[in-house]
């Protein structure tokens, strides 16, 4: 069993990196991050990855525990995702030369796929804690599909799944709970798709649907 841990000194860095037309395969290994903008996998550039019984988890403002980008491809069976966000910071100056520090809020996202690129998850679980947490986002020319999936959000303004820009999502046998103010299962726009059968749905919170 391999266990792979990335520090916070490493903004942005990643458990496990896939790059330039890779293939990767994994079974029964950890992959953990923890910090700013932080992958617990990443996947990207024509690099294809076959994850079985892996865990991966991500923990701080803006990470990803798994991130499918860039014409590369996930099959993930029997996993383990967790995203824990974090409060996160942005500094900049204003017209008259005042320093401005805004607190971002946490944004941390399950399984990102984006930019021409797929994910497959079958028989597994996905949590995300955090304000403005996504469990699956899929973007840019994208797909996804979860089959027999139990996926859970936590947060307010949280989503189960986000579907953008021509993308599509197929979730199949799955159950899906949000839990928090306008924390909402599911949304899709920019000529994008999503096909749900046999599953469950559970929004809990004020102005959740």
């Amino acid at each position: 069993e391999l266990k792979i841990t990335v520090g916070s000194g490493d903004e942005g860095s990643a458990g496990v990196r896939a790059d330039n037309g890779s293939s990767v395969e994994s079974s029964g290994n950890t992959f953990k991050s923890n910090g700013k903008s932080m992958k617990g996998f990443d996947i990207a550039n024509g690099s294809k990855v076959s994850s079985e019984g892996d865990t991966f988890v991500a923990d701080g403002p803006w990470s990803r525990a798994f991130q499918v980008s860039s014409n590369s491809s996930a099959v993930i069976r029997s996993a383990d995702i967790t995203a824990n966000g974090g409060k996160g910071y942005l500094s900049g100056k204003n017209a008259s030369g005042d320093v401005i520090v805004t607190v971002i809020s946490d944004a941390p996202i399950g399984i990102y796929s984006g930019f021409s690129s797929s994910f497959d998850i079958a028989d597994s679980t996905v949590k995300v804690k955090g304000a403005n947490a996504r469990a699956l986002a899929v973007e840019y020319n994208s797909y996804g599909k979860a089959d027999n999936v139990n996926i859970n959000t936590e947060g307010n303004n949280a989503y189960a799944a986000t579907v953008f820009s021509k993308s599509s999502l197929n979730i199949s046998n799955s159950t899906i709970t949000t839990n928090g103010e306008n924390a909402h299962a599911i949304t899709a726009n920019g000529a994008s798709s999503v096909d749900i059968s046999g599953s469950t749905i559970n929004t809990k919170g004020a102005g959740s649907y």
